[in-house]
């Protein structure tokens, strides 16, 4: 399972993207009894463990460490895909009487030595956090996304704004800040 992704990556994504989706899945799928792809862009995968009813929607995001400018690598979260990974999660939880359902960023930051790209850190984040750190958008017209809202977020920033260290970050098998929803 952990070899295979069935996120909107495999399709759409760039192969770093893919591989991104690849590793949330392997990272994920120890816990989960069942997963499967989205076709909506808010999110990549879907994850529904039928013993408990437990939903979750992951929207992976992966960057470089550093560019070759040695600026930090950047997240980039469309305003559109990110409003509705939010507010659907707001509204399955009104509307369920399931376990409450859960959306969360697997974020990915890389670096490429000799051609091979090595993982730096990853770590699962709700949704509802990321938000919050979310202060500004610009605008831009993509080629598949038209004029769209996004940010763009260095991965030293994010980490900051979610007080988890550097040192944390990279020395960790992964960083859960889910409050336990998820066991990483």
């Amino acid at each position: 399972m952990g070899n295979t992704c069935d996120g909107r990556g495999r399709k759409t994504a760039s192969s770093r993207g893919y591989n991104a989706e690849r590793l949330a899945s392997a990272t994920l799928d120890e816990y989960r009894l069942y997963r499967n792809s989205g076709s909506d862009s808010w999110y990549d995968t879907h994850i529904f463990q039928s013993s408990s009813s437990e939903s979750i929607w992951v929207e992976t995001k992966s960057c470089v460490q550093r560019y070759p400018s040695e600026q930090y690598g950047r997240f980039r979260i469309w305003k559109r895909n990110h409003d509705e990974l939010v507010n659907r999660i707001t509204d399955l939880s009104l509307n369920s009487s399931h376990a409450e359902p859960v959306a969360i960023y697997f974020f990915v930051v890389y670096s490429v030595r000799r051609g091979r790209e090595m993982e730096i850190g990853k770590m699962a984040v709700p949704a509802e956090m990321v938000d919050s750190v979310l202060d500004r958008w610009s605008i831009m017209n993509h080629s598949s996304m038209g004029i769209s809202e996004y940010r763009d977020i260095s991965w030293n920033h994010l980490l900051t704004q979610l007080e988890v260290s550097r040192e944390e970050f990279k020395s960790a098998n992964a960083i859960d800040l889910t409050s336990g929803k998820l066991i990483l």
